[in-house]
């Protein structure tokens, strides 16, 4: 009843600012959650809405409430971001990644709405380096063991050097082999656990592989408790090259020049003392004697 009422007092208003126009833009009526024509006709037009989509229904006062922290610019705006999101992950859905874009807003130049095509991951990144991958668990009879023998080690390649961690902590590495008896749902595995594969040898290392379980039943005696959905490419960790510490005016971060440095490295290889040592002497000719102080420099003694 207040949606008709408070339409019929809005057309009533309507009809009079657009009697009283001057120029030729038309008159609108902007909402003010004050106003209560405008609040009355919004109240019943959203709890018609939840109605229809089974979304519980609101009084004004909560309506008038959430209307206040609305606006409109930024409420706007998140909707063409969420559709643009919405377009690109059909194309995710449908493993069409090569046609995925990113697509983003921008106040600068031309165009409101640009776009570039997906970066590959950075190998570098702890989060976008993961491999991913999905397996099925018969949860009722599978064992630990059962997924590091039959897919970590058997499928996948490890070595004997790895963690398995879920949410709640770890469950597996080499010195905590108790759990390999065990029953997977036993250690808080279950459908939709993510099971994150730490390798941890320190000779090529694989990247961080995260696996999601997926709850199923052996079918025949001769079917594994777990299995691989589908072939799992993991890659390498890349090896970060050395960082050189760089020089300020030809001196190490230490303090120590670069050549003196060099130099003393060079005299203790040659078994020669660090402290102050005798380079060259020769009293009986009159001639200089030259002293070598790795901390000072070479320092020169005339007789005369």
């Amino acid at each position: 009843a207040n949606d008709i009422y408070s339409l019929h007092r809005l057309s009533i208003r309507l009809r009079e600012l657009q009697a009283n126009k001057s120029g030729n833009i038309e008159p609108i009526i902007t909402f003010d959650k004050d106003d209560v024509d405008t609040l009355d006709f919004v109240a019943a037009s959203a709890n018609l809405r939840s109605v229809i989509f089974g979304i519980e229904s609101k009084s004004k006062f909560d309506i008038k409430q959430m209307a206040g922290n609305i606006i409109p610019a930024i409420a706007t705006t998140n909707a063409m971001t969420a559709s643009l999101c919405v377009l690109q992950a059909f194309k995710v859905l449908k493993d069409e990644y090569d046609h995925a874009k990113m697509v983003f807003l921008e106040r600068s130049g031309v165009r409101a709405i640009n776009s570039d095509s997906l970066r590959p991951p950075n190998p570098f990144c702890a989060v976008c380096s993961v491999a991913n991958g999905n397996i099925k668990v018969d949860l009722e009879n599978a064992t630990l063991n059962d997924l590091v023998e039959d897919i970590i080690r058997g499928k996948l390649g490890y070595t004997e050097e790895f963690s398995i961690n879920t949410d709640a902590g770890m469950i597996y590495d080499p010195d905590l082999d108790d759990n390999l008896p065990k029953k997977l749902v036993d250690l808080g595995v279950q459908a939709e656990t993510l099971l994150t594969i730490i390798d941890e040898r320190d000779d090529d290392p694989f990247v961080n592989l995260e696996l999601v379980v997926e709850g199923s039943k052996k079918t025949g005696e001769d079917d594994k408790a777990v299995t691989l959905v589908r072939d799992i490419k993991i890659p390498k960790k890349p090896k970060q090259a050395p960082v050189e510490e760089p020089l300020v005016d030809g001196t190490a971060p230490n303090g120590v020049v670069g050549k003196r440095k060099r130099a003393e490295e060079e005299t203790a290889l040659n078994g020669e003392p660090d402290a102050k040592r005798l380079a060259a002497t020769n009293g009986t000719n009159n001639e200089p004697i030259l002293l070598d102080d790795p901390d000072t420099g070479a320092i020169l003694i005339d007789d005369d």
